[in-house]
């Protein structure tokens, strides 16, 4: 006869080596952008991502000024964030706030006012946790079990655990304004490279033939794993 003791013991250790296996899986993050002027004739926004091992930096910028300056503030401001914190040891926020005031002093110095000219968003990855920052008119979706929220929508900055199939749509307001959230849950929910669905979606706002239509950007990140 089988000891019930020996039986509970081997349930357990299964148990716990499924929970143990389970906390230690990596996320497998893979991502896809596209960019488009729309009837623009100049691109005022930007873009910057950056992958190792230990995390992901994401960022989409809005220059809210003049083409030339505009561009620059950008740029400006996703290459600071990109930098700052692919380096920065200190926590998530503090070191967003350290970046903020970088870019109002570079600014400044350059062809500005103080005022921040820019709107951005930005997303930092780091095993199952995702954080998350913004200023101004740019846009960050989750959809997970078929369903889409708008995570930006009420609150600048928060925090999150990543779950496996998540997939997060970054965007300027050239593309956030123009897309409806069916549009959107209807191309995030095929099975295609995240690339893939970057052109599908610009695809469809160029679709609509939007008269003035702004240029914008998209950045898909999934977790695959």
């Amino acid at each position: 006869m089988i000891d019930i003791k020996i039986v509970i013991l081997i349930i357990a250790l299964l148990i716990f080596f499924a929970y143990v296996r389970k906390c230690t899986q990596k996320n497998k993050i893979e991502y896809g952008n596209i960019q488009c002027l729309g009837q623009r004739s100049y691109q005022n926004d930007y873009f910057s991502v950056f992958q190792s091992d230990q995390k992901m930096i994401a960022t989409v910028a809005d220059g809210m000024i003049t083409h030339k300056k505009g561009r620059y503030a950008a740029i400006l401001a996703a290459e600071v964030l990109k930098e700052n914190l692919s380096t920065s040891t200190e926590p998530y926020f503090l070191t967003i706030e350290k970046s903020v005031h970088e870019m109002q002093a570079k600014m400044s110095q350059s062809m500005f006012n103080r005022t921040l000219q820019v709107s951005f968003l930005n997303v930092v990855i780091e095993g199952n946790h995702f954080w998350w920052y913004s200023i101004g008119n740019c846009y960050l979706f989750l959809y997970r079990d078929r369903a889409l929220t708008r995570v930006n929508q009420h609150k600048q900055k928060g925090r999150l655990k990543i779950k496996k199939r998540d997939t997060f749509l970054l965007c300027t307001d050239g593309a956030g304004l123009q897309l409806s959230e069916i549009e959107m849950i209807n191309v995030l929910k095929k099975k295609n490279m995240p690339y893939v669905k970057c052109v599908n979606l610009s695809n469809q706002i160029r679709d609509k033939n939007i008269i003035d239509q702004d240029h914008f950007t998209i950045v898909i990140i999934e977790n695959v794993a």
